[in-house]
């Protein structure tokens, strides 16, 4: 009996230990991609910041509202930590408005923020953004509007800012 509740114990710890942890206040740490990219869809718990709480990555791409959930509204601090991935470390798409992306490393990727479509009111700042084909992508065939990019270090990618607006 004992065996069986301890294995019980062990699959549930192992099976909430990446989850992101909502710690009040509107406030959750995340510790990977995954669990990053859903306390950000979370307008209940974690309705004010998401923080990161170590260096995450992913092999296509690591942050990501392409699926047409709107991150609004929220900061992601980084709080220093470092994003990697192939494809992109962060994808903000459509309808995203009033999100603050702080205190963030970006790396490896093939674009460290892609911005695509009807952003509004975005902010980046005091991030390091290097060594990625494409350090922030902007992609507006519509609009683009009061996104402010400042106090960033943004250096050794092959394109620092690339904006490709229709």
């Amino acid at each position: 009996m004992w065996k069986l509740l301890i294995i019980l114990l062990i699959i549930f710890l192992i099976g909430t230990c990446n989850a992101y942890t909502p710690i009040g206040g509107g406030v959750c740490n995340c510790n990977s991609c995954t669990d990053c990219t859903s306390a950000l869809e979370n307008n209940t718990d974690c309705s004010n910041e998401v923080r990161l709480t170590t260096n995450i990555g992913s092999g296509a791409t690591c942050i990501n509202n392409g699926g047409y959930t709107a991150f609004s509204h929220k900061i992601l601090n980084g709080q220093g930590y470092k994003i990697t991935a192939d494809e992109y470390g962060i994808w903000l798409d459509d309808d995203n408005q009033g999100m603050t992306i702080t205190n963030l490393k970006i790396e490896e990727c093939n674009a460290g923020i892609y911005m695509e479509e009807d952003i509004e009111n975005t902010i980046i700042q005091h991030c390091n953004i290097s060594q990625n084909y494409f350090g922030i992508y902007f992609n507006s065939g519509n609009d683009l509007i009061n996104t402010t990019v400042e106090y960033n270090r943004i250096i050794k990618n092959n394109y620092g800012i690339f904006g490709y607006l229709q």
